[in-house]
């Protein structure tokens, strides 16, 4: 008979997977950049402290979708765009938002939680409600969806399934 001899090779392979297995994580850790997160609140100027959708824009500003409004951050301060002084209409600067795009132009398109969509001229500050543009083309103006094609066109969808391609005219700055 012969001698047992413990197989070398097979306690081998178990040491290189573990050698293997820890490198792997130990470069996965060390590929996680470093971040700084900070939590901004009603206390530092966003108008509530529920964000429904955030966009960054051409421009470098982050904006905001709230229930109270939009809101644009530059970095350092917020600003909210909101009714405050008077200045708008009964229903602009639209509340409850729910999604914010941008057209190649660098309006903001501000779809609400009520399925309304306006149109926002951060150069000019104004916004335009989008109900009467759209309502001779369709029976149910309800938008619910709108997003952005790599072009820069905005899409629309309507609740009756009508849909919209709304390409911007490149303006001179």
């Amino acid at each position: 008979m012969g001698k047992f001899v413990p197989n070398k090779s097979k306690e081998m392979k178990n040491r290189l997977f573990l050698i293997l297995t820890f490198s792997l994580m130990a470069f996965r850790l060390s590929a996680i950049p470093n971040m700084i997160v900070e939590h901004y609140t009603t206390e530092h100027g966003l108008p509530n402290n529920i964000v429904n959708c955030t966009l960054k824009g051409k421009d470098g500003f982050i904006w905001f979708g709230t229930w109270y409004g939009l809101c644009s951050f530059d970095g350092t301060k917020f600003r909210s765009y909101d009714n405050r002084d008077g200045f708008y209409s009964a229903d602009i600067p639209p509340r409850k938002i729910q999604r914010i795009v941008e057209d190649k132009n660098g309006f903001l398109w501000i779809k609400t939680i009520d399925r309304k969509l306006y149109l926002f001229d951060k150069r000019h500050e104004s916004f335009h409600a989008v109900y009467d543009d759209v309502k001779e083309y369709s029976e149910n103006i309800q938008i619910i969806k709108v997003q952005t094609t790599d072009d820069g066109d905005v899409l629309l969808l309507t609740k009756d399934k009508s849909f919209f391609v709304h390409i911007p005219i490149r303006t001179v700055k």
